[in-house]
């Protein structure tokens, strides 16, 4: 993905968007601004929703079937990570594979979709289960779909591996509401697996940025910094990363795991120190993107200390993965893409920085906080889960006018 979008002639692409190229409908010409505002509007609402929620259980008032820590665990996964990995690869494979764009109608079928899953999780209490699942299943298989419409006739196989994701991601989605009907024990199985998908994601697409972003900036200040990039840790990053996938899946043993954890951990953290991350501390929305892969590795760690040691109990790692990674990477990326694909300056407005401050401090505080402060553990939760929100209505205040406005090139998209 660059930061400017590729796009085919502006007077056609004009007449054949019609009424998408004007505000409100503009919404929908171009797959970031539906995903990345719906991915928005999911990472604040529903989070200070389940926050409510701790502190004065309102399922049935609400409707939602699931327990409150299955139900925030499913709508962060199957919501607002999807949201925000369909926004990313709705821009960046025609980019990848010099195709167009998604047309507006499709991304207006794909957004629907999208809601329709949410409407089914927060009326469940409501509604048959098997309906909740059948709305909430039904957006994946039509992603992949869009997608590999443009990437299987491609030569270059390497984003293949996309559309394998995706499929995995709606299996866990299934295996999910399986747990919700009471058919199994729990979804942490699937929920863990989901997790697993998104690292991969993050790993594969944060290796590609990270250093390209940097390193064009770097050139672009003067600096003679180095970007070093090996492609030999990268396959072994994505390898050990999809290892620890598959043995979840098996339920291989924990010190099995936790050893291929280790590893994982420690080739994100030596691809990531290779960047020169330091030397982008000026320009916070390219930093931003090294803390974000930074988490990635933290949270493998993490996971080794919890299996390997037990010197930390496993949720930390979760959470460090979750909130920490998910939280920080998606964040920066939506940030960065829709100011490079709307054609305005790649600069990060000050209640943006105050986004990424708080993203963060949430992260920290879900993660470290009850290892510190065991006894206030309810309340820590709580105070991360309205950082978090606090940072995505953060997010939402700058990004919902651009997502509604024109290009300010004047260019389609």
């Amino acid at each position: 993905m660059t930061d400017s979008a590729a796009a085919p002639d502006a007077d056609d692409a004009r007449r054949r968007a019609g009424a998408f190229d004007r505000p409100p409908l503009i919404l929908f010409r171009s797959g970031f601004r539906a995903f990345f505002l719906l991915a928005g509007l999911q990472g604040a609402f529903a989070m200070a929703l389940w926050t409510l929620w701790l502190s004065a259980p309102a399922g049935g008032a609400l409707g939602a079937a699931a327990d409150p820590v299955g139900w925030h665990a499913h709508e962060m996964l199957f919501g607002y990570t999807v949201a925000a990995a369909a926004g990313f690869l709705l821009t960046a494979v025609p980019n990848w594979t010099g195709t167009a764009a998604a047309k507006s109608w499709t991304i207006v079928l794909l957004a629907t979709l999208w809601l329709a899953g949410r409407v089914g999780m927060w009326l469940a209490g409501i509604i048959p289960a098997w309906l909740t699942a059948a709305l909430d299943l039904a957006f994946l298989p039509a992603l992949i779909a869009v997608l590999a419409t443009a990437l299987l006739p491609v030569g270059n196989r390497r984003n293949h591996v996309f559309l394998l994701l995706l499929g995995v991601w709606w299996l866990c989605s299934l295996l999910d509401h399986v747990a919700f009907m009471g058919l199994e024990p729990s979804g942490t199985y699937a929920r863990r697996l989901a997790v697993d998908v998104a690292a991969i994601m993050m790993i594969i697409v944060g290796g590609r940025i990270v250093p390209s972003f940097t390193r064009n900036w770097l050139k672009a200040q003067g600096r003679t910094d180095s970007v070093r990039v090996d492609t030999g840790l990268e396959r072994v990053s994505i390898l050990l990363a999809f290892l620890v996938m598959i043995l979840h899946a098996l339920g291989a043993w924990d010190w099995m795991v936790g050893l291929v954890a280790l590893l994982a951990g420690v080739s994100v953290l030596w691809r990531l120190g290779r960047w020169s991350g330091f030397s982008t501390l000026s320009e916070p929305i390219l930093f931003i993107l090294h803390v974000g892969y930074g988490w990635i590795g933290i949270a493998f760690l993490l996971e080794a200390a919890s299996l390997l040691a037990d010197w930390v109990p496993y949720t930390t790692a979760w959470h460090a993965m979750t909130a920490g990674a998910v939280g920080t990477l998606t964040l920066a990326v939506m940030t960065r893409a829709a100011l490079g694909h709307s054609g305005r300056p790649i600069v990060a407005a000050p209640l943006t920085i105050a986004a990424y401050v708080l993203v963060n401090m949430a992260a920290l505080v879900r993660v470290f906080g009850p290892l510190i402060k065991p006894e206030g553990y309810t309340a820590l939760v709580s105070a991360a889960g309205w950082l978090w929100a606090l940072a995505f209505i953060c997010y939402l205040i700058v990004y919902l006018p651009l997502y509604l406005r024109p290009r300010a090139d004047g260019k389609p998209g």
